[in-house]
């Protein structure tokens, strides 16, 4: 028979609603409170009319006797919980189906998720807690199955209920199987649309800070990690980079290029590709540190990533937006600065029957061919050849910290950790001025996260914490030296030849002729016959006669590659001027006279030995008294007049 006092028949206003609830959630807190200090014996006073949802706080002098024995009462409060959820469900139920939704709203009116489920996430942190000495595993599973399914079916997949699970996780036992029991019992109760900051991040922690990380790496965790993602329906990019933190604590490396994570990172593929790429910059990560034979698998890895990166960039059905080439910069970025493929020689796409054998630098090409901000740094030729393939620009760095930075990635020491090693290759290698752009690039998107992108989301660091302060003064630094270096290294030379040539210069005697002819020092110093004079001005140039006599003579070649004309021609003009030399009166048959003025010698050589210029040993030996000029044999060979 209809109970025409039900709550069904009757007409149920927000005010009435809420007075209705208000003891749901007295009864609530009071419960909580009561699991927490344990006093479970003691009665409290719920009024059903009552205005204030405060109660009075219970006494802090607890005994530990009754803390100790307050997990023996779980069933008490197990029953008296899911009496508490019942009527707080068919509270909400009917005064949703009997408010009219045009007279009043029930938008003030407080829901289960918000209430009821967070009383009891709390009781589970205390309960779990207090008795973390359970006998049997199984029994940890019967207390997780027992509270969760007081939860209604329609509000288990809630995420306040993910919370409460990663409160648990969190304050529970930290061990490999509690920690999979655990995610076996969400996937049974259907708990699926879980934000990542809730199940799949708490997951993660959980998994750092476990001592016994090997079943990462059996069958079983990995099946789990397939299950989960088969179950999971929220955001594919936090999904990936809480797998990232997962797979990296793992103790074995070969986690990465297992069948299920591959199978994984191809529904990322097809579902989002940003999340795609955030999962390749996770298996790029710590390649320096492995071996030869795990680093050839993590270059194959990549090889396939990229291959499906540019699968998708080429697509013929639509053009790629601006969030997939963020993504594809950001993972070329990555495998450059992990130094991935290194030395590889590029094979370009000639045809589709030909398929490159490097997809790295094919897709770094495409993704980058219309990008004029290349930058070019001579300064360490290992890296700069392939720089040049896969051209990474200071886009790609802002890419890459984009992708670091979006939500659900890894916490604050991660992400600090992977700039530090990014810009510690960078400063290895000599490139000042991308090491300045990555670390400007990450200290903007670290202050104003909005403006570089609107998907990136920094709450997880608190603006007011230590450590994010400590992080940014050390990018604010970090910038400032990169730039000096920067500065220092493509204005160092020129500035140092600047100097050199308003600093007074330090006479040498192996430069003295140079100084006559009016040359700049030669940075090869002539060689020197012992014995001829106290200046040390004995050249061999009888030795250099003989050297142009020789066929094929190396000294020849240089002679001709160097100098403005041919060597052979120079010396030909030099020597047919001998004539006018002797002609004239202050000359001898040995030489110069020893009137002669140094200035007249000057301008003799000068007129008539421009071609001694463009050498780089002096071509005159003798002393004072006696200088023998160009003395190089006959003078009619025509072995040395030809070259």
């Amino acid at each position: 028979m209809h109970n025409p006092n039900s709550s069904h028949s009757v007409l149920l206003t927000e005010s009435r609603v809420t007075r209705l609830l208000r003891p749901l959630i007295n009864k609530c807190v009071t419960l909580a409170s009561l699991h927490q200090v344990g006093l479970s014996n003691e009665r409290h006073c719920v009024t059903y009319g009552s205005r204030s949802n405060k109660i009075s706080s219970s006494s802090a002098d607890v005994s530990s006797s009754q803390v100790a024995t307050s997990h023996h009462s779980s069933p008490v409060f197990l029953r008296q919980a899911v009496a508490t959820l019942d009527a707080f469900r068919h509270v909400v139920q009917s005064a949703q189906t009997a408010v009219e939704p045009k007279t009043t709203s029930l938008s003030r009116v407080p829901s289960l998720t918000t209430i009821c489920g967070f009383q009891i996430g709390s009781s589970m942190v205390d309960y779990v807690g207090l008795s973390q000495d359970f006998d049997e595993v199984q029994e940890e599973q019967n207390f997780v199955n027992e509270v969760y399914g007081t939860v209604p079916t329609m509000y288990r997949g809630s995420v306040v209920t993910a919370n409460a699970l990663r409160i648990v996780l969190d304050r529970g036992p930290k061990e490999t199987a509690f920690l999979y029991d655990v995610l076996k019992v969400c996937l049974s109760y259907g708990i699926t649309q879980l934000s990542c900051s809730a199940l799949t991040a708490a997951l993660s922690h959980a998994v750092l800070s476990l001592s016994d990380l090997t079943a990462m790496s059996s069958s079983s965790g990995l099946k789990s990690i397939w299950s989960l993602w088969n179950s999971y329906s929220g955001n594919a990019r936090e999904f990936a980079q809480a797998l990232v933190v997962v797979l990296d604590a793992s103790a074995e490396r070969s986690v990465w290029w297992s069948r299920p994570v591959w199978k994984v990172s191809q529904e990322l593929y097809a579902k989002d590709f940003p999340a795609f790429a955030q999962l390749g910059i996770g298996a790029m990560s710590g390649y320096r540190t492995l071996p030869p034979a795990e680093q050839r698998k993590v270059r194959d890895l990549s090889d396939r990533w990229a291959q499906l990166c540019l699968k998708h960039l080429v697509s013929p059905c639509e053009p790629p937006c601006a969030e997939d080439l963020i993504a594809a910069r950001g993972f070329i970025a990555s495998c450059y600065l992990e130094q991935v493929a290194i030395g590889r020689p590029p094979r370009p796409i000639n045809s589709e029957a030909e398929p490159p054998s490097n997809n790295l630098i094919s897709l770094s090409i495409h993704v980058a061919k219309d990008d004029d901000r290349t930058h070019r740094h001579p300064d360490s030729q290992s890296v700069l050849a392939f720089m040049r393939q896969i051209k990474v620009t200071t886009s790609c760095c802002r890419d890459l910290v984009i992708l670091l930075l979006q939500p659900g990635s890894p916490d604050l020491a991660v992400t600090r950790r992977r700039v530090n090693s990014y810009t510690a290759f960078l400063r290895r290698e000599r490139l000042f001025e991308l090491e300045a752009s990555l670390l400007a690039c990450t200290l903007h998107t670290v202050e104003s996260p909005a403006e570089i992108s609107p998907s990136i989301s920094i709450d997880r660091f608190p603006q007011d914490s230590e450590e994010l302060h400590q992080w940014r003064e050390s990018l604010i630094k970090g910038v400032e030296k990169a730039e000096r270096r920067s500065f220092g290294n493509r204005d160092g030379t020129k500035q140092h030849q600047q100097q050199s040539s308003t600093k007074p210069k330090r006479f040498r005697r192996e430069d003295a002729l140079d100084c006559w002819t009016m040359k700049t020092p030669t940075p090869k110093k002539p060689r020197i016959i012992p014995g001829k004079d106290s200046f040390g001005l004995g050249l061999r140039a009888r030795t250099l006669s003989s050297r142009c006599h020789q066929s094929g003579s190396p000294l020849v070649k240089k002679r001709r590659s160097m100098g403005p004309r041919n060597f052979g021609t120079l010396l030909g003009d030099t020597l047919s001027n001998r004539a006018k030399l002797h002609s004239s009166p202050q000359i001898r048959r040995g030489g110069f006279s020893a009137s002669t003025s140094t200035s007249d010698l000057r301008s003799s050589l000068k007129r008539h030995s421009v071609g001694a210029m463009h050498t780089t040993e002096p071509l005159i030996s003798g002393s004072d008294d006696e200088l023998d000029l160009f003395a190089y044999g006959p003078a009619s060979s025509p072995t040395c007049l030809r070259r």
